[in-house]
């Protein structure tokens, strides 16, 4: 899917918004929603009205049957993918899930997908920021609407869940999902009558339904927050208990990919506890939790005073979220023992996973950085390379030629998730390096510049000669022209970053890393990257302001 909303989709957007929920265009899913949900809430209101011990019990055991094939099947693992088990159980309890009366795997997990991508932004598909009844129901009655803020070109694309599109399970209950749920009200009719229909269909739908929704709404709302997330997640101890564990949505916010969301042992998660004991009995394996060491080692590191921290992928990227969740939870507990601390995070491209670039960026990070490496490499490129080796003197030669000549694909992913990483959280800053002497031409390099639009840029060479041929980059701001010579740059200090200020000459100046923090710095690296595009080339801002001005604000910072 693309990142910004297509012309179709923005149409739909604007219409929304002058229509409203009431006036605009109801379609035939949006109100099939609304008969589905309004049936069930006449069969509860008729529940109480015919008191049946058998009906009862039939509700209670099917209500956490069905719910948990929501919170474990529908959620913790065609979701976000914390575990693995057998196909066949796999899909007993997914098909528990679909009786939950939430929809068809398709749907649910690619609105789950959005929501997580998108969390509390205008895309969210029930985010709490359009108001408390639109996150907990309302969105539910807006097809339209919820598949033109994700992008969509049209609704039903649900273009961010391939993998259950693949599969023909998926497929079909997406296509008969209505069916299933008239044979289960003809069974338990058959079963015992009216009063079954009432509880064990109507009462337990809704019950479910309502828990479910208080997270999507109260747990954007009120509750606690251990975890420093850049939404307002929370932590509700009530609802977990009425949804499984799901309550303690703060904890799933800082570490997503988890399958365990009640993170303390006094945090009730039935959800867990289940799929701990199909890891027992060898039916569930690929269990992502947090570790308890990374914990430890990181509260340490706050105690001794540590104010900022770079986290780099070294030994995890060979995990199956290629780190993303041992990375989230690092960050999150670094965060909790010291709120003020400074974090920037070097990634890989997780194999083009945005879903992983998104938790990331929302973690609380200051900095995310991935490397490109290299420009958008060619044949030729390579070519270049080889000969400029061959004649430097050297006896024998070995190079990794898959960095040199490297594909389009793996450019453009890079591309993707710096651009990725910038739009899923305000104020995100970016970071990359490119690496020289490799055969690039100016012109390359140029274009690579323009490509990245990130905040930091770092020009390096593994090679003597490369570094005495650094090229003059070209910056261009409303016609007028600057060359800029890294040769001339020195080394940024420790706790500090390079910011090139000026109108017509640039002058470097020195800032704390702390001043990122500061909504006015912010306001100012926006209108820098609006301006300009990208980053001056020796790793630091350029800001197209007035040295008077850019000073004033720096002292006024430092009073804050």
């Amino acid at each position: 899917m693309s990142f910004t909303n297509n012309k179709g989709s923005e149409a739909r957007l604007e219409k929304k918004r002058k229509g409203g929920f009431w006036l605009r265009k109801w379609d035939s899913v949006d109100v099939t929603n609304v008969f589905l949900v309004m049936g069930m809430q006449i069969l509860a209101i008729c529940a109480p009205f015919m008191f049946n011990w058998g009906a009862i019990w039939v509700a209670l055991v099917m209500e956490v049957i069905t719910a948990l094939g929501v919170t474990i099947g529908y959620h913790r693992l065609l979701t976000h993918k914390s575990f693995k088990i057998p196909k066949w159980l796999e899909y007993i309890i997914v098909y528990c899930g679909l009786h939950a009366g939430q929809k068809e795997p398709i749907y649910w997990v690619s609105v789950q997908k959005y929501h997580h991508m998108y969390v509390e932004t205008e895309k969210d598909p029930h985010t709490p920021k359009e108001g408390f009844w639109f996150s907990h129901i309302g969105w539910l009655f807006d097809n339209e609407y919820i598949a033109a803020k994700a992008g969509e070109s049209r609704s039903g694309d649900y273009s961010n869940v391939p993998e259950l599109k693949a599969q023909w399970f998926y497929r079909f209950l997406h296509s008969t999902y209505i069916w299933h749920k008239v044979s289960l009200a003809i069974l338990l009719y058959i079963l015992g009558g009216f009063s079954y229909l009432a509880w064990a269909m109507g009462m337990r739908e809704v019950a479910i339904h309502q828990f479910t929704y208080f997270v999507n709404s109260v747990c954007h709302t009120w509750g606690e927050r251990p975890w420093n997330t850049s939404d307002t997640s929370t932590n509700n101890w009530w609802i977990a208990i009425c949804t499984y564990g799901e309550g303690w949505h703060n904890n799933h916010h800082a570490f997503p990919k988890s399958a365990r969301h009640g993170l303390e042992w006094w945090q009730f998660d039935l959800s867990w506890e289940i799929i701990k004991f199909l890891e027992t009995v060898g039916l569930a394996t690929d269990i992502k939790v947090p570790t308890e060491a990374d914990k430890e080692r990181l509260k340490t590191a706050i105690c001794k005073g540590v104010h900022y921290i770079v986290l780099i992928s070294v030994d995890h990227d060979d995990l199956p979220d290629g780190g993303s969740g041992h990375f989230a939870e690092t960050v999150r507990v670094m965060k909790k023992g010291k709120p003020e601390i400074m974090a920037e995070r070097l990634t890989s491209d997780f194999q083009g996973d945005l879903e992983a670039v998104s938790m990331l960026a929302n973690l609380g990070l200051e900095i995310f950085a991935h490397n490109i490496e290299t420009v958008n490499a060619s044949r030729e490129m390579g070519f270049r390379t080889v000969s400029m080796l061959a004649n430097s003197g050297l006896e024998f030669f070995a190079h990794n030629i898959e960095t040199v000549n490297a594909s389009r694909e793996i450019y453009e992913q890079s591309l993707s998730v710096l651009k990725h990483a910038k739009l899923s959280k305000k104020g995100m800053i970016t970071k990359t390096s490119i690496m020289l002497g490799l055969g690039e031409t100016d012109d390359e390099l140029k274009e690579a510049m323009a490509h990245l639009r990130v905040h930091f840029l770092r020009l390096s060479s593994q090679f003597i000669m490369g570094l005495q041929k650094l090229p003059k980059i070209l910056h261009t701001k409303q016609g007028k022209q600057r060359i800029i010579s890294p040769s001339s740059a020195t080394e940024t200090p420790k706790g500090y970053f390079s910011i090139y200020v000026g109108e017509s000459t640039m002058r470097r100046y020195l800032v704390p890393l702390a001043y990122l923090k500061h909504p006015s710095f912010q306001m100012l690296l926006n209108l820098s990257e609006d301006e300009f595009g990208y980053a001056h080339p020796m790793g630091g801002i350029t800001v197209p302001c007035k040295e008077e001005t850019f000073i004033e604000l720096t002292q006024d910072i430092a009073k804050y």
